[in-house]
């Protein structure tokens, strides 16, 4: 009887024991799990840098801006949870400089410059980490920021979005556009002034197999259309030039895609392309341009096996007004 107690109170030890060294490990992992997330705070690498906004036209400082940006701290080193951002918003002072310090994960960051009358304007850049000072460097650079100013904003006709796209409705026939409506002429949709033409063609058997073109064209001899690259060095959120061009129009693009026995897609789609377009134009007897209506396209026109097709434009029907910035206004929506 004592053999059997004696061993009942070894065995109820020995629990006893074991609850405890897990209770104290449990606290030990929090503790260690509690250290990590406040070292791996305490140890982000430090970042600065300068924002020196200018006028890109003058040269003069810009007073009135205000520059947003934000350092990134880990908010759980597991990942488990979303980053903490400790976003930051400062006024630049009288000779359009400002600084900024803190600490933040990651090898690239930046931010926007907004002024009243400007285009915003952003900027950025990769850093390399310094261990031995834990900082990101180069330290303290500065950004010249040179903002386009707002000079001429006007309402356009705008296809944008859901609005991008749409059906073929006939192949291998000149079918005309009407960029006011937004749509086909009669007897394919509602528009009524055909300001230029679409010619799709397609040989389709299969999603491997086709070949699709689409050929745009111009009622009027001296409507036109011509490519656009963007200067990508500048970060303005408006790349283009602020008026339509008046030369160097070509009467005709083309754009054309094709895939044979499930092989590699060909076209002849550019990387980065813009357009600008001219349409409407009316001639005097001596063949100078007496009136015009300008738009320009963004990106290359999406052309694919299906039978949709999408395009991003802006028009401007006012004619001779040769200005390329939108105010926000979109026509269609009226």
């Amino acid at each position: 009887m004592i053999s059997e107690t004696h061993h009942m109170f070894m065995f109820i030890s020995c629990i006893k024991k074991s609850l405890a060294r897990r209770i104290k490990m449990k606290w030990f992992l929090l503790l260690i799990c509690m250290l990590n997330s406040s070292c791996t705070l305490a140890s982000l690498p430090k970042a600065k840098y300068t924002v020196h906004a200018t006028d890109a036209e003058t040269g003069l400082p810009i007073t009135n801006a205000l520059v947003r940006t934000g350092f990134e701290h880990q908010y759980d080193p597991w990942g488990n949870r979303p980053n903490i951002v400790d976003r930051r918003k400062e006024a630049l002072d009288e000779n359009g400089f400002v600084t900024f310090s803190g600490k933040t994960l990651g090898n690239e960051w930046g931010g926007n410059v907004h002024a009243e009358g400007y285009y915003s304007h952003g900027f950025g850049m990769k850093y390399k980490h310094n261990v031995v000072l834990n900082r990101w460097e180069p330290w303290n650079p500065t950004f010249e920021v040179k903002m386009r100013p707002k000079k001429n904003p006007v309402p356009m006709y705008h296809r944008e979005g859901h609005w991008s796209a749409f059906k073929v409705p006939e192949y291998e026939k000149l079918l005309g556009y009407d960029l006011e409506k937004q749509d086909f002429v009669s007897p394919h949709g509602k528009g009524s002034k055909a300001d230029l033409f679409f010619e799709f063609k397609r040989d389709f058997k299969n999603s491997q197999n086709y070949d699709v073109s689409c050929r745009l064209t111009f009622p009027n001899e001296h409507d036109g259309i011509q490519e656009y690259y963007f200067d990508e060095t500048i970060r303005s959120s408006f790349k283009w030039p602020y008026l339509a061009p008046t030369n160097s129009y070509r009467p005709t693009v083309e754009w054309h895609s094709t895939r044979s026995n499930a092989g590699a897609i060909s076209n002849n789609f550019k990387e980065n392309v813009n357009y600008i377009f001219r349409v409407r134009t009316q001639v005097d007897d001596e063949g100078n341009i007496t009136s015009a209506c300008y738009g320009k396209i963004s990106g290359p026109f999406g052309l694919g096996w299906a039978d949709w097709a999408n395009w991003v434009y802006w028009f401007n029907p006012v004619p001779n007004e040769r200005s390329l910035e939108y105010n926000g206004v979109n026509l269609l929506k009226k």
